[in-house]
């Protein structure tokens, strides 16, 4: 937690070229701004917590997982993950400002309130996803989750009473009534 709450912090050279960012490292700083994560291979639990100016993100596949509210709060609007992102942990993402989302295939894990409080309107992909934690999407009337028939996915929108459109394997729709 290094700059934990640092407001008035400069930052000379870009964050572009980190490769590690530890627990809480800049969790609170409402002067960080990153462009590209492309070098980074570890995000550590709440580094970029509360970061208001970070609007964009961009997960590439040397992360494996997305820490534990590693951008919780923060202004997110726009956000990119690679195949290769295997879990996104409890409240990573909660409360940003995300609309749409596709995830890769390659995510089996979303955890507890990962999406929670965020103001999607779109989710797809994650089609091959093993758990999906509680209350990981918010449940809001807007909210419709694109997924695969059968899949965790489809269980968890309809256990969380989420509007969604099902698809086989083949791209086909599946309608409701005939499941």
């Amino acid at each position: 937690s290094c700059f934990y709450d640092d407001n008035e912090m400069t930052v000379d050279s870009p964050l572009d070229r980190l490769c590690y960012v530890g627990d809480y490292a800049f969790a609170y700083c409402n002067t960080v701004v990153i462009n590209d994560i492309d070098h980074m291979e570890h995000i550590g639990d709440g580094a970029f917590m509360m970061c208001y100016n970070i609007i964009s993100v961009h997960i590439t596949s040397n992360i494996k997982s997305v820490s534990y509210s590693a951008f919780k709060g923060a202004r997110i609007k726009e956000l990119t993950v690679d195949y290769g992102v295997e879990r996104i942990e409890d409240y990573a993402f909660m409360s940003t400002m995300i609309t749409t989302l596709k995830l890769p295939d390659s995510v089996k894990y979303i955890g507890d309130y990962a999406f929670y409080t965020s103001r999607l309107t779109s989710v797809s992909g994650a089609e091959h996803a093993e758990e999906i934690g509680t209350l990981a999407f918010y449940p809001s009337k807007r909210l419709v989750m694109y997924v695969l028939y059968p899949s965790a996915m489809l269980d968890y929108a309809k256990q969380n009473n989420i509007e969604y459109v099902a698809h086989d394997e083949r791209g086909a729709i599946v309608l409701p009534d005939l499941e």
